[in-house]
């Protein structure tokens, strides 16, 4: 009897173990990016952000196989990825520059979540902290801004 109870559970349990992370497929992809909100930052530097963001990038990207977040930076930025859970990884980018009048630090957190195989969505935040007397001339009330935004990426066919 025991046995028979431990292979119904194992066989109740096994689809729940085998799932893996979902592989996003390698070919063309768009990148689409929204503006969500911010918080301290001067109104001349927001207009900047909310244009900036107002285009998408397009191009081909290889994934490796099993799937790193890193394919979808490029060249770019040298995140440090963590992976969160099945298909959600977190990555996290830190610079600090001299400014002159002090240091520049800016922290930029991005989620990324695999939905299907053509589709990934990345929440992305970036945390600037300049110098008081940067952070005054730019009209800033502190000196931080935080920009929010979030990122849909979809193969194309």
């Amino acid at each position: 009897m025991p046995r028979l109870i431990f292979a119904a559970t194992f066989i109740l349990l096994a689809p729940l173990t085998a799932q893996a992370d979902i592989q996003p497929q390698s070919g063309t992809w768009a990148s689409a990016v929204e503006f969500v909100d911010q918080t301290g930052c001067p109104p001349q530097m927001v207009a900047q952000m909310q244009a900036n963001v107002a285009g998408g990038h397009v191009g081909p990207i290889t994934f490796p196989e099993p799937f790193d977040p890193v394919a979808l930076q490029g060249a770019d930025i040298q995140f440090t990825w963590t992976k969160l859970n099945e298909n959600v990884w977190q990555g996290v980018f830190s610079d600090v520059s001299d400014s002159g009048m002090g240091d520049i630090v800016a922290v930029s957190k991005s989620v990324v979540t695999v939905v299907d195989p053509t589709h990934i969505e990345q929440d992305a935040e970036m945390n600037v902290t300049l110098p008081e007397a940067m952070a005054k001339m730019a009209g800033m009330a502190s000196t931080t801004c935080v920009v929010r935004s979030k990122v849909f990426h979809a193969r194309q066919p």
